[in-house]
């Protein structure tokens, strides 16, 4: 039960992540930080189970330690403590992706443009099936629906290719503008010229 409590989490936070880059994408001056925007979303589900299973396994210690020695001997934590270690978690959390998602916008920035084509057409097939799977959940969840196995199959396939054929086609859209310091690679290899 808890696996599936880590997973349902970890699918929130890709939605989110996916609407996000919707939101970005359809916003042209910011369109190019639209992978990083999904990349920061994303990185909070993994990091909030972290952060669960650490309270967890605190919790379970010390009621093995109370259970053990006594509980006059192992002082446990009330509530203010578990505020503060939520909220410490929370600013960790914060601070790791947006390290995690500048660092993303810097790399990708130096990629030649058909290396990013192909990095651009992968990330947004794995958003396409993250969209599938919420399209599959909100399928379960309906009743009296005949073929709800192949509809939600039908449309993690559907909204998987799709959207890395629209990360393919509109990468030079998703393109941010030439790095100015640091140049690893050349103006065309940069600009994709002479590639599709």
């Amino acid at each position: 039960m808890l696996v599936l409590v880590f997973l349902w989490v970890v699918l929130f936070f890709l939605a989110v992540g996916v609407a996000v880059f919707a939101i970005f994408v359809a916003i042209p001056g910011v369109r190019p930080y639209a992978l990083s925007a999904a990349l920061w979303c994303a990185c909070w589900g993994p990091c909030i189970v972290a952060l669960e299973m650490l309270a967890g396994l605190t919790i379970a210690a010390q009621g093995l330690a109370v259970h053990h020695w006594g509980r006059e001997s192992i002082p446990v934590p009330g509530m203010p403590v578990w505020s503060v270690y939520a909220a410490l978690g929370l600013v960790g959390t914060l601070l790791l992706a947006t390290a995690v998602a500048w660092l993303h916008q810097m790399l990708v920035g130096r990629m030649p443009f058909a290396l990013f084509r192909i990095y651009a057409t992968g990330v947004m097939a794995g958003m396409g099936s993250v969209a599938g799977l919420v399209w599959a959940v909100w399928l379960a969840m309906l009743e009296g629906i005949a073929g709800r196995f192949a509809g939600a199959l039908a449309g993690i396939a559907l909204l998987t290719v799709g959207f890395g054929a629209l990360g393919w086609r509109f990468a030079r859209s998703l393109r941010g503008r030439r790095p100015e310091a640091l140049q690893w690679i050349s103006t065309e290899e940069f600009d994709g010229i002479g590639q599709g």
